[in-house]
């Protein structure tokens, strides 16, 4: 049971069937010897449209016009895409109806996390904060390109939920012994 324990930000960005496609087609145009080894789970191409303005978040979802409205200019950009690369286009119509479930399912779960974690660090409580990975993976620092889509250093923890970084008093890492 996860009512009152699980709260999603409204600015989440979301990751669409078309990044997942996206990020598969991307992989097989490379050379085999020089591919990413991407996850094919679609984080890049959902965080490249959140670069260039182009995401759908959270917000987007709860709203059904405005987030069909989105939806179809970021069907237009990639479908072209998607066909340029040899898939197949995605049908608008199938992605609303999906998500119009969607929608109703996490509804309950939206909340301002922000206000939540904020009054949380005001009581002194602890708050644990899972960053992806390691600095070998960081988008900046990391052995690029073989990295992930986001900076996953400790002081990129606070900059995604509106905690400011002088309320962080204790950083964990978990170190592989050997690289891969």
């Amino acid at each position: 049971k996860v009512s009152g324990k699980l709260f999603i930000s409204p600015r989440a960005h979301i990751i669409m069937p078309y990044h997942k496609i996206l990020d598969s087609l991307y992989e097989q145009v490379k050379d085999p010897a020089k591919k990413t080894g991407t996850t094919g789970r679609g984080i890049g191409p959902c965080y490249a449209d959140k670069v260039s303005y182009n995401g759908l978040r959270i917000f987007d979802l709860l709203n059904p016009s405005q987030f069909e409205e989105k939806l179809i200019t970021q069907l237009v950009l990639k479908n072209k895409i998607i066909a340029a690369l040899g898939g197949e286009k995605l049908d608008k119509k199938a992605i609303l109806a999906e998500f119009a479930g969607l929608r109703e399912k996490i509804r309950p779960y939206v909340k301002e996390t922000t206000q939540i974690l904020q009054a949380e660090a005001k009581k002194h409580k602890n708050i644990l904060f899972e960053g992806a990975q390691g600095i070998f993976l960081d988008v900046d620092f990391g052995t690029y390109p073989f990295v992930t889509a986001s900076n996953v250093l400790s002081g990129q923890a606070v900059a995604g939920v509106g905690i400011p970084p002088q309320k962080i008093d204790r950083v964990m890492g978990i170190v592989k012994a050997y690289t891969t």
